[in-house]
């Protein structure tokens, strides 16, 4: 299964000319929440970054960390990050359990999750359940002296009607009243065939960041 928005933000990686998000990423520690099957996280590492995979410690033992070690080759990493020397061409890769119900204080090993540069986090928070926790979470790790800025990308599936799937904006509010400002950053068309949601067949794209933090993370 790959996520609508997990694609969206590989694409924008896999971009010949003016990748902006190819350039954030590159040498720098990446942090993807919600990882998945780990598609966006190992395309990241394939750009240059050095990026933690996480997800809970289900989907982390049963997917995530079996496809992260299907794709790496020994040698090259970034043991300063990871604690690993997993290479995927120029960056690499691990991942790792985390689990938004928790405090991070206490999921900071082995690899600390506040030592992360960039966020990634691809349509982590369209059920009502996991907004919250979500929220919580991304505004810890963009507090000061942290990660600077989260790239976020979400797929409006919300109708008038919705009682379990929560509209972007939404989601914007809440993260809004956890302190962060969010930027619009761009959309990108939906795969050929793919279903029409209820925002249409697009994905938004958005920059998050600690309010007053500035943009200079992004080219």
């Amino acid at each position: 299964l790959i996520w609508e928005g997990s694609w969206a933000l590989v694409e924008l990686l896999r971009r010949e000319r003016d990748s902006w998000l190819r350039e954030l990423v590159r040498g720098r520690r990446v942090l993807e929440l919600g990882a998945g099957t780990g598609m966006l996280g190992l395309a990241a590492a394939a750009a240059g970054g050095h990026v933690l995979m996480t997800d809970v410690a289900s989907m982390t033992e049963e997917s995530l960390a079996p496809n992260v070690r299907a794709n790496v080759a020994a040698g090259g990493g970034c043991p300063s990050w990871t604690g690993s020397d997993s290479a995927v061409s120029s960056g690499s890769a691990a991942a790792q359990a985390l689990d938004w119900l928790l405090p991070l204080e206490a999921q900071r090993h082995p690899v600390d999750v506040f030592a992360a540069e960039i966020v990634l986090a691809a349509e982590c928070a369209w059920l009502e359940e996991l907004v919250d926790p979500f929220v919580a979470t991304l505004a810890a790790l963009l507090a000061p002296r942290r990660a600077s800025v989260c790239i976020f990308a979400f797929r409006e599936r919300a109708r008038a009607s919705s009682t379990c799937f929560v509209s972007g904006e939404e989601v914007l509010r809440r993260l809004g009243r956890a302190g962060c400002d969010v930027r619009r950053r761009e959309a990108v068309a939906g795969r050929p065939g793919m279903e029409e949601a209820a925002g249409g067949n697009t994905t938004q794209i958005f920059e998050v960041r600690r309010r007053g933090a500035g943009a200079g993370a992004c080219r």
